[in-house]
């Protein structure tokens, strides 16, 4: 079935470059489907719900900037992300888990 979550997870990244945001929920949904999300500085702060958001301003400035940030950003994220991954979903800490599982 499509989920929500299916199609979060199914995009590289989230870009909300927003000028007002009440609230932000759909940056919150992406953050949970564990989407990188790059947001603008207007969406507020407490839609930060993990490591995988970042802000952005949004000023007058030129598209070729907001864009090089943006693909900055995103790298950063995803770096950050499979960083954490690659960690918790090593070999060996598997093999460790595992086994204790069996020795209890």
């Amino acid at each position: 079935t499509d989920t929500i979550e299916d199609y979060y997870q199914a995009i590289d990244a989230l870009i909300m470059p927003s000028n007002f945001e009440g609230f932000g929920l759909v940056a919150v949904e992406s953050q949970i489907s564990g989407t990188p999300t790059v947001v603008s500085d207007n969406v507020p702060e407490k839609t930060r719900i993990s490591d995988l958001i970042r802000y952005l301003p949004i000023q007058d400035e030129s598209v070729d900037l907001w864009c090089e940030l943006l693909m900055r950003s995103i790298s950063h994220i995803k770096g950050d992300v499979m960083d954490k991954v690659d960690k918790k979903y090593e070999l060996q800490t598997l093999v460790d888990k595992i086994v204790d599982i069996y020795e209890k």
